[in-house]
């Protein structure tokens, strides 16, 4: 999914164009047309609601696979 971002206007999509795959063009930042965007807002609000303010790297990693369970 290209949104217009300057990396997808660059070197990375010569490949694609070599092999004559043409892209779409969707409006910039439209979190309506990524379903994984929902999840993300979603989770990001759940660990809001945290008691707690996870410390490191491995606590978030507990919390971020406790709510994607």
């Amino acid at each position: 999914m290209e949104d217009g971002s300057k990396v997808h206007c660059g070197n990375a999509r010569l490949p694609r164009l070599q092999h004559s795959i043409r892209g779409f063009k969707w409006p910039p930042s439209s979190p309506d047309l990524n379903p994984i965007e929902k999840v993300w807002r979603w989770m990001k609000e759940e660990l809001k609601k945290l008691p707690y303010v996870p410390k490191n790297k491995e606590d978030l990693k507990v919390e971020l696979q406790r709510l994607w369970d």
